[in-house]
């Protein structure tokens, strides 16, 4: 079987509160590194990311996972990443331009996992009122299988603990099941309180 292809994109915007993005990258990498060690795991790593940087690695291959570390917000019933601009400050990209970057690819991914706050923040689109207009809800619309986002804020190190238990049972199988990781995460985390 080929290894999986894994884009993670990190953001720390200088306009926004601090990101952890050092033991965010730690912990990540201690989740990941026994599958990397045996060829299971093809990592692309995008930091400060940028459009631009974003739309190169998503243009250079296609993701089996997509993760993304920074923060999320909800402005004018609209989810948002964000992004970084070239001086470092924020560049909000919404649900819908995310989705169409994904979109692009031969293949969506089979999972997006959006460690950051508000990523699935609900509000309906007052001109459709069926339809929701957060990030996680909008790449579950585009085809992506499997979506792990938040609905309110979140505690980095909860954050932190549920990403590297998530991962860790994620990929322990022959194939991903979202699901019992979810399980398990969110079982690590209630642990914690």
């Amino acid at each position: 079987r080929r290894p999986l292809r894994v884009l993670i994109f990190w953001s720390a915007p200088k306009d926004q509160g601090a990101v952890d993005v050092e033991m965010e990258q730690i912990r990540l990498a201690l989740a990941l590194a026994p599958h990397i060690l045996r060829q299971e795991i093809e990592e692309v790593e995008v930091l400060h990311c940028t459009r631009a940087r974003l739309d190169e690695a998503l243009a250079a291959h296609a993701y089996d996972l997509v993760y993304f570390t920074g923060h999320g917000t909800h402005q004018d019933g609209v989810g948002h990443l964000c992004l970084e601009t070239g001086d470092g400050s924020t560049d909000l990209l919404s649900a819908t331009d995310f989705a169409r970057k994904l979109s692009l690819q031969e293949r969506p991914p089979a999972l997006v996992f959006l460690n950051c706050c508000l990523s699935a923040a609900v509000e309906r689109d007052r001109e459709a009122p069926g339809r929701f207009l957060d990030v996680g809800r909008r790449l579950l619309r585009q085809g992506v299988p499997f979506v792990a986002a938040t609905l309110t804020p979140v505690f980095v190190s909860t954050a932190q603990t549920f990403m590297e238990v998530f991962l860790r049972t994620l990929l322990r199988g022959e194939r991903f099941d979202v699901p019992r990781a979810m399980a398990a995460a969110r079982g690590a985390v209630l642990e914690e309180v």
